[in-house]
Order: C-alpha cells, then sequence, then structure tokens
C-alpha cells in the first residue's frame, strides 16, 4: 500500500488521476462514483493530501483565457518540425496538475488554448526528436494580465560522432573526516555542433573512479536508470544537446585513508578546458606533477589547498599527492572524530548540485559540518524533507506507479523547492 504521507506519493501524481481512482476503483478499492457525491469524493482527496507535505488537493483546472504556443525548430537543418508530438505540464509550487498534447502544424507551431491564467501555474513544453532525445522549454507563468506565453524548443539530430564533446571545468573537491577521503568530482560539459551526441547508443558520456572507491553517489541520478555501471567507473546514456555547458554531473564517493599519504589519482575522459581541485587543508601536503599550485585559499567555510590546470588533453592522467596526513592531526588518519550523519552528507551532496559552480568553487562541501543557526532549522528541515522526496521520488518512478512526464515535472519542482531553500540559508 502506497503511503500517503510521503510527499511524492501525492504530489508526484497528476490530480486527474487520484479523481479518476475514486470514482472508478482501483486493485482492490472499489469505486465510490456511485456511492459519494462530486463534494464527498472531494473531501476524501482533501484528507489523503492533508496527510503529506504537499498542498491540499486543488480543484480540477478551469478553462481560461490563457495561450500557450510556440516553434519548435530544427537547429541542425534551420527548419521548422512538422507533425511532432509536444506535450505541455501544468504545476502549481507542488504538484502536477495537468498535461496535455498537441501536435505542430506544418510550420512546426504547437498551440494550446482554453488555459487557466492563474500566475501560481507554472507551464513547461517538452518534445522528443527522434524517439529517446528529449528536449524541454523554459518553464513559465503568465503574469498578471497576462494571456499569451511563447514557449519555443529547439531539437537537434543526433550523431556518434564524440569529437565535439569537451569538459570547460573539472572540479575535485576532496575532504577529510573519519578515516575517510570524501570526494566530490564535478563536469561541466559543452558540445560544439549542431547534433546531439548519442554515443554508442548504450552509452554516451563516460567516467571512471579511482580503485577502492565506494559509496557512489550522482547528484541527479542512481546506477540502475540513466546511469549504468561499468568495470572502471559508470556512464551516462542520456544524449548530450549541442550547446555551452549544456549538462553539469555531479558525482560523489569515499576513499580510505589508511597511512600518512593518500594518492588521488584520475583519468580525464575527455579534454578539459579548466581543471579546479580544493582539498580540505588540515595541515597536510598537497602535490601534482599535472596541476599548479595556487596556495591556501580562504573561504567562509575554512581553507583550501587550490590546484589548477588548463587545456588538459583527454585521457590525461591526473596525480593528486596527499601526504604527511598523519602528522598533520586530521581524524583523517586517527579516525578519531564521528562521522557526519548521512542525511546531511547527502543535503550537502544536493545543494551543491542546485547551487552551482559558484558554490563548488568556494568549497560548499564542508557544510556538512556547518553549525546550524537556530533560525535556520526549520529550513534545513523543510531541505531534509525535500531530499527524502527526491529520493522517494526516484524509488515511486522506477516501480512504474507515476508517468515519466509526471516524474519530470515533480522532480524540477523539487529541485526548484530545494534552491529556494539554499539561497535562504545562504543569507
Amino acid at each position: 500500500m502506497l503511503d500517503f504521507s510521503d510527499f511524492v506519493t501525492t504530489s508526484g501524481v497528476a490530480q486527474s488521476a487520484w479523481v479518476q481512482v475514486v470514482a472508478s476503483g482501483r486493485g482492490e478499492m472499489p469505486a465510490f462514483g456511485d456511492k459519494l457525491s462530486t463534494a464527498e469524493q472531494r473531501s476524501a482527496l482533501e484528507y489523503v493530501r492533508s496527510l503529506s507535505f504537499g498542498k491540499m488537493f486543488r480543484e480540477p483546472l478551469q478553462p481560461g483565457p490563457g495561450v500557450v504556443t510556440g516553434a519548435v525548430t530544427n537547429g541542425t537543418t534551420g527548419q521548422p518540425v512538422p507533425d511532432l508530438s509536444v506535450q505541455l505540464g501544468i504545476f502549481d509550487s507542488t504538484s502536477v496538475l495537468e498535461q496535455r498534447s498537441a501536435t505542430t502544424d506544418a510550420a512546426g507551431v504547437y498551440r494550446f488554448e482554453a488555459l487557466p491564467s492563474d500566475t501560481t501555474l507554472t507551464y513547461i513544453i517538452r518534445a522528443e526528436y527522434p524517439a529517446g532525445s528529449a528536449y524541454s522549454s523554459e518553464t513559465a507563468s503568465f503574469a498578471a494580465d497576462q494571456a499569451a506565453l511563447d514557449l519555443p524548443i529547439t531539437v537537434y539530430e543526433t550523431t556518434a560522432d564524440g569529437a565535439g564533446v569537451r569538459a570547460d571545468r573539472v572540479h575535485f573537491i576532496v575532504e577529510f573526516e573519519a578515516g575517510q577521503a570524501y570526494i566530490a568530482e564535478l563536469f561541466v560539459f559543452s558540445l560544439d555542433g549542431k547534433r546531439s551526441y548519442i554515443g554508442d547508443g548504450a552509452s554516451v558520456l563516460h567516467f571512471t573512479l579511482p580503485i577502492g572507491a565506494q559509496g557512489l553517489e550522482i547528484s541527479d541520478g542512481e546506477l540502475g536508470g540513466r546511469y549504468l555501471p561499468t568495470q572502471d567507473g559508470f556512464v551516462d546514456t542520456l544524449p548530450l544537446p549541442p550547446g555551452q555547458g549544456v549538462r553539469q554531473t555531479l558525482f560523489r564517493y569515499t576513499l580510505p585513508v589508511t597511512g600518512d599519504t593518500l594518492d588521488l589519482v584520475r583519468t580525464l575522459p575527455y579534454p578539459a578546458t579548466n581543471v579546479n581541485a580544493l582539498i580540505s587543508d588540515v595541515g597536510e601536503q598537497v602535490t601534482s606533477t599535472q596541476l599548479a599550485n595556487q596556495g591556501v585559499r580562504e573561504t567562509q567555510n575554512g581553507n583550501y589547498i587550490n590546484l589548477v590546470g588548463e587545456n588538459l588533453a583527454a585521457n590525461q592522467v591526473i596525480t593528486l599527492r596527499i601526504s604527511n596526513l598523519s602528522g598533520a592531526g586530521t581524524a583523517a588518519a586517527t579516525g578519531s572524530a564521528p562521522a557526519p550523519a548521512t542525511t546531511n552528507r547527502a543535503l550537502t551532496f544536493i545543494l551543491i548540485g542546485l547551487a552551482g559552480l559558484a558554490v563548488v568553487a568556494l568549497g560548499a562541501w564542508p557544510l556538512l559540518r556547518r553549525r546550524t543557526t537556530a533560525e535556520q532549522l526549520p529550513v534545513l528541515t523543510d531541505r531534509e524533507r525535500l531530499i527524502d522526496a527526491l529520493a522517494r521520488l526516484e524509488i515511486t518512478h522506477d516501480a512504474g506507479e507515476i508517468t515519466d512526464a509526471a516524474y519530470r515535472d515533480q522532480r524540477l519542482r523539487l529541485k526548484a523547492q530545494l534552491l529556494d531553500l539554499t539561497h535562504k540559508v545562504e543569507k
């Protein structure tokens, strides 16, 4: 039985689906359409929604003066894309409310009419071209007294040639705690040309892990879905669209620290324009023949030894030798300090991905040990609930209990809420 106190259960399913289940029944649940009035059915749904973190059940969307239209353009050829199915997602701050479909005309233009122009609603358009390569418009809401939104989409032909793939920025962040090195890696990808890169059909982007790596976490997924394990790491199967900074891939793992020295050996899978390594300064020494030591960088979250490199080739091996760990008096070698709570580590992991490159560059990873003020406690509580909702959303989607479109919409909303909460704490 589903947990109706779970935010994802009540918000990840379109409200029309809840109405249908109550009226027509499902599985062992009988139909109540002929037993309860519409108002009574709505009251039951109100109660179910009140058990969760989500908003109370709202009335079905009523037709309004709103119009959402836009052109779908093939960015490879510059031509419009006719006869393409596009999907409109409508959601409020927590819930997928409705999904509609339309087909582009001969000029590549789609049109949705009779939409509510409520300023609290958000609209997004999605399309697949070809099948398996998904593209989205920007999200938008009607302003007061506005009745039309233009949400264009650009799609691309595909290619298996990965020569144009590059990492504009690569970040390595290393921290020590309780006999472990916590390592985060962030890749910011760009793709030259006018075609989406689809790899070999089974994998698109490849990532390796060092020998002995444990506890792999990927910021926007997990192994077995979009990401698949390999003998030496994992691959991302999602096609890469062309453009600058079109994808950020953030993942984290741990390595045991058993002696005085830790050699972190990494091989760049793609050409890298800028490489930036930040190692928490606990009194150790850090050397590398591939990266230049810029000294200690002071941040509000602590000091970091900063090493940088530019214009490194694909398959370049980078070695960070971190020595004098035992002499630094750090818990990395002794294991004497308590490990940070798993929830806090997961919280920090997600926040780094949401807060963007500036936060990563400033060493946001120590948030896992930052003291929380009394004023921040309610915000952190909401964060943890949202993080739990993200995790449960993945499980619910993998189990086939919500549609792909509902999953994408809800995931977008959860991440937007996390970003808002991040700003509150940082202030």
